[in-house]
């Protein structure tokens, strides 16, 4: 019989030098500058929680490719919504706050307001404590307080059928 070979990263980590991958394993318990030189992994997570909580309330749930300017889509009432997904990772003066812009910092066109129809629905996620507030309400910035978070976890689907009933009286 022959020898099972291991795959690259099936082994268990010897304790050796720190490769990166595991900068975010104490999260949400980690420095800034971690959550700044992780962003792409932080907003990764934000969107498959947004999709796991979509689909485990039978919403059919898509990732569009990388250069459209919405992270989602989603299946309702035979329409096909574009979902934009922020994600914060701490509160600021009581607040979590989302800038509802694309691009980013360094990104040679830098960051620009989003077109009226880059998306239907943003998708505004509060990682460490996994919660989201969906809203159909267009602006540059939202803030949500932090005494929200009891609301989200009590009644977690009722912002999303309040931003959908928003989307069904306005015209596509």
């Amino acid at each position: 019989m022959g020898r099972q070979l291991t795959l690259p990263g099936s082994h268990r980590w010897d304790g050796g030098p720190d490769t990166g991958h595991d900068a975010l394993r104490a999260y949400p318990e980690v420095e800034p500058n971690v959550i700044s030189k992780r962003a792409r992994e932080i907003g990764l997570s934000g969107e498959l929680l947004v999709m796991s909580k979509l689909i485990r309330i039978g919403f059919t749930v898509l990732q569009p490719p990388d250069h459209l300017p919405h992270d989602l889509m989603m299946v309702w009432e035979n329409r096909l919504l574009r979902v934009q997904v922020k994600s914060t990772t701490r509160p600021y003066d009581g607040a979590y706050r989302f800038n509802m812009s694309k691009g980013y910092r360094n990104n040679p066109l830098g960051t620009r307001p989003y077109e009226r129809c880059d998306y239907d629905l943003a998708a505004l996620v509060i990682l460490p404590e996994e919660c989201v507030f969906f809203t159909a309400e267009r602006r540059e910035r939202h803030c949500l307080p932090v005494s929200v978070i009891a609301q989200l976890r009590a009644h977690p689907t009722h912002s999303l059928f309040e931003a959908l009933s928003e989307l069904r009286q306005t015209p596509s």
